[in-house]
């Protein structure tokens, strides 16, 4: 087995899995620029985009909240 093309292809499909959600963030919500304005307040803001990155995600998949 080749164990570089194999830690490659891991690292490769890690990479897609992340970037997707910085993707509907920035290209959907419009985060495109840093507002500097204290971290506390930047951390809470990537909190809100990505809680409603995944929001959007589920609602384009067919999810919904309630496993009922």
């Amino acid at each position: 087995m080749d164990w570089e093309r194999y830690i490659e292809n891991r690292k490769s499909a890690v990479r897609c899995k992340v970037e997707h959600p910085y993707r509907i963030v920035k290209n959907i919500f419009g985060f495109r620029k840093t507002v500097y304005r204290g971290l506390r307040k930047n951390l809470n803001r990537l909190h809100v985009l990505f809680a409603s990155a995944n929001l959007y995600m589920l609602a384009r998949a067919g999810g919904s909240l309630c496993p009922a």
